[in-house]
């Protein structure tokens, strides 16, 4: 490290232009960086929504959320499925497995979900969405001196 520092000591014009080196090249990292305030994130899940107005949460699993779960048992290209059974509403999201296609995996889930006879009278026809992914990318904190009524 000795050498190195009086080798610039004794020759200041190198140690110049490995200083313009450094800033040039930080200032054009600088430049060419991309930074967005809302980000496109790719989303991995595929939604199927299904209304069953008035229904109880028991019914629409039995009648509507297990009745999808089972055409996607073997379906290829599916990593996990989760369901949510609620009141006059059925919500399934399937995550794909890494390397496989989202549209096509929608194509086949809705290929197989559409082919679902037997839904009770009532149910509104199945809905299979790619656009899942709702959550916020900043989340923005203010702190102040007041009261918890004023907004």
């Amino acid at each position: 490290m000795h050498a190195l520092s009086s080798s610039f000591v004794c020759n200041p014009v190198a140690a110049n232009l490995v200083m313009i080196f450094i800033v040039a090249a930080g200032l054009q990292s600088a430049l060419s960086m991309r930074i967005e305030g809302f980000p496109q994130i790719p989303t991995d899940v595929i939604e199927i929504d299904t209304d069953y107005p008035d229904a109880t949460p028991a019914q629409v699993d039995q009648l509507i959320t297990l009745r999808i779960e089972e055409v996607l048992l073997d379906l290829e290209g599916v990593r996990s499925v989760s369901s949510r059974s609620r009141e006059g509403r059925s919500s399934i999201n399937v995550r794909k497995t890494t390397g496989q296609d989202l549209q096509d995996l929608a194509d086949a889930i809705r290929l197989r979900v559409d082919g679902i006879e037997n839904l009770p009278d009532g149910a509104r026809r199945p809905t299979v969405d790619t656009e899942g992914w709702l959550g916020s990318a900043v989340y923005i904190t203010l702190h102040g001196e007041t009261d918890h009524y004023t907004r």
